[in-house]
């Protein structure tokens, strides 16, 4: 009797062991698959956030150049530039870019690519405060007037055409990430005839502020 009792003990130990094996493994798996899961969810999420981020970042560089149109491409715009209008350009270049499209920073450069009109954060600058962006955006500048030059290559009045060519990047400017744009002042009515190359040219500078950020990182 009590051979059979401990072979009985024994047996369910064996297979209470087992069933503990079993149940272990059968844990641990299903803790693997859960943290895999996990892991992989959170790859697909990031990787969502990052393809939505990048159609952002692009729809935001893409309209920063039809804002500024709204001021660079008509006939005002190439009167009062060569006239050197601080008041209209400080109102139409300046304080409207900022105030209506919160561009950060905004610049004329001449024929030449030497600055005559700065405005930051609305406020009217010395032409000289573009000395420390120059460094930065001047490759920009001269692949615009590449653009420009190509664009008219054979034409009488390309102005139409060249209403319509902007350069756009991501830059570094000192600790901030900027958007930076540039197009040319051009009237694409035809009544105001420039001679090709001696246009100037608009810049502006849009940082990654929070709000921008938002914007971005939002599907």
């Amino acid at each position: 009797m009590y051979s059979m009792l401990t072979g009985r003990n024994t047996l369910s130990l064996q297979i209470f062991a087992s069933l503990f094996i079993v149940f272990g493994v059968c844990l641990m798996s299903l803790t693997l698959f859960v943290h895999n899961a996990i892991t992989v969810a959170d790859e697909n999420s990031l990787a969502r956030q990052e393809r939505f981020a990048a159609r952002n970042l692009e729809a935001a560089e893409a309209i920063i150049p039809q804002e500024q149109r709204s001021a660079t491409v008509w006939d005002d715009a190439i009167e009062n530039t060569i006239a050197r209008d601080q008041d209209w350009m400080n109102e139409n270049l300046g304080v409207w870019m900022q105030g209506y499209f919160g561009h950060h920073e905004n610049y004329i450069l001449d024929q030449a690519n030497e600055p005559f009109f700065a405005s930051v954060l609305g406020e009217l600058r010395s032409p000289e405060v573009y000395a420390n962006r120059a460094e930065f955006i001047t490759p920009v500048v001269a692949e615009l007037r590449d653009i420009m030059a190509e664009v008219s290559l054979g034409r009488d009045n390309p102005y139409q055409e060249l209403a319509e060519v902007a350069v756009v990047k991501s830059l570094q400017l000192g600790d901030k990430v900027a958007i930076v744009s540039v197009v040319p002042i051009i009237s694409d009515s035809g009544e105001i005839v420039q001679e090709l190359g001696t246009e100037a040219v608009h810049v502006a500078v849009r940082y990654y502020d929070a709000e921008l950020a938002l914007e971005i990182g939002q599907p």
